[in-house]
């Protein structure tokens, strides 16, 4: 029987040097190796950038969310603003139709009081005059026009009371007249809540048609007080 000894020939095999690594090899096994790196690393970065962008999103629609609810209040807000100012106007407006509801009333009533104050007086004509309150009258006596005058500046909602002229006019008859004009601004005081629901009864007192002063355009119609 014939024997191959293959010791010598696997001995010369272990015993041979490695053969060494060629430059290409070299650069591939680092360019992957950078690649695998830089992959890693890019990997890394876009998902911070994932989270960072996900918490923006998340940040933004809740800030979206809070602009709306706060143009929500702000449409509300403008609602009630325009709601206060139309109850404002409406009550502004009955305010107004109140004072020219009563305004002439207690004018009137005001004024009796104070022409029954100066004796020996009668008028001629009250009337409006460039924004004031022009009143013309007669009298007997130059102190009935004078009593007159502080009777209108003591009174409540007369307000710059002045005497413009008099001066004596005898009439047909002989007597002596002393004719005077003066103006002044009224301003109906206000009234007591309590008062507020009964103004026509409770400014005109009974009587107060028959009491009222006479106020005529032509001298002949006349009242004499006194």
């Amino acid at each position: 029987m014939m024997r191959i000894n293959l010791l010598p020939q696997s001995v010369a095999e272990a015993t041979q040097p490695d053969v060494a690594e060629s430059p290409s090899t070299f650069q591939a096994r680092v360019f992957g190796l950078a690649f695998v790196g830089v992959a890693v690393v890019v990997s890394f970065a876009w998902w911070v950038v994932g989270v960072w962008k996900g918490r923006l999103d998340s940040q933004m629609a809740a800030e979206k969310a809070e602009a709306t609810r706060l143009a929500r209040v702000a449409a509300e807000n403008k609602r009630y603003e325009l709601e206060l100012q139309e109850i404002n106007r409406r009550i502004a407006a009955v305010q107004a139709l109140d004072e020219n509801r009563r305004g002439p009333v207690a004018f009137l009533v005001s004024l009796q009081q104070a022409v029954n104050r100066a004796p020996a007086l009668n008028l001629t004509s009250v009337g409006p005059k460039d924004g004031r309150t022009a009143m013309n009258g007669a009298a007997s006596m130059v102190t009935a026009v004078a009593d007159l005058v502080a009777a209108l500046q003591t009174s409540e909602g007369y307000q710059d009371v002045l005497l413009r002229e008099y001066h004596e006019d005898d009439d047909k008859a002989g007597r002596v007249r002393f004719k005077f004009n003066l103006d002044f601004t009224f301003q109906p005081p206000p009234l007591p809540p309590a008062a507020a629901g009964s103004l026509p009864s409770a400014a005109r007192p009974a009587g107060a048609a028959a009491a009222a002063p006479a106020v005529s355009q032509q001298p002949a119609a006349e009242k004499r007080h006194g």
